[in-house]
């Protein structure tokens, strides 16, 4: 599936959610993309704003978000809950440019909440794969048990233009905070490139 086309911005190139509750239960969305629309698309599988998507097992592999296009998987919006339990996201990427190659977090105004937990796996995504961004509010992200590995970030996406963690970017800005709990998780062969990046 895909959304959007080169003047118009894709969001959720599977699932569009605004104002709802969603739960996926052994569920394989994979293969999905958003279009740029000369901008950068949002939510190579799923858009989330102001609602809540809870995911159990399954997997989300291998969506796009293409140019500077953030959540190659999945794009959380202000006022979001998000919940990943046992699922596998591999080869989730985004453009040149992009932010999140598998998860996406934005928050300006309402708190957003993401959970990562349960044996899920994130692997082989780049531009940072899980990202964080709170920006006049907060964001409460907790990963536990989780594996988070060969992912990338080559993306000028973080402070100044600089890099950012090639498996997981916080990046609290102005008032804005992120506040990230991280218990018994597997944090192997990640890789920044830019100047201020890490990677473990």
């Amino acid at each position: 599936n895909s959304a959007g086309d080169a003047t118009h911005i894709g969001e959720g190139g599977a699932l569009w959610e605004q104002e709802a509750q969603v739960a996926l239960t052994r569920v394989h969305v994979d293969g999905n993309s958003v279009a740029d629309g000369g901008v950068g698309g949002v939510g190579g599988a799923a858009f989330v704003d102001q609602a809540g998507l809870q995911v159990t097992g399954g997997t989300m592999a291998h969506n796009r978000a293409d140019g500077a296009g953030s959540g190659g998987a999945i794009d959380s919006q202000e006022g979001s809950q998000v919940g990943l339990h046992g699922v596998t996201l591999a080869g989730d990427r985004t453009g040149p440019g992009g932010s999140g190659g598998a998860v996406y977090v934005d928050t300006t105004t309402y708190p957003s909440a993401l959970t990562i937990d349960g044996g899920s796996k994130v692997t082989g995504s780049d531009s940072s794969a899980v990202y964080l961004y709170a920006d006049g509010s907060g964001i409460d992200a907790t990963i536990d048990d989780a594996t988070l590995a060969r992912n990338t970030d080559a993306t000028a996406n973080g402070m100044n233009g600089e890099g950012c963690g090639g498996a997981v970017c916080a990046f609290g800005h102005r008032s804005g905070g992120v506040n990230l709990e991280m218990t018994g998780d597997h944090v192997t062969g990640n890789s920044s490139s830019l100047p201020s990046g890490t990677g473990g």
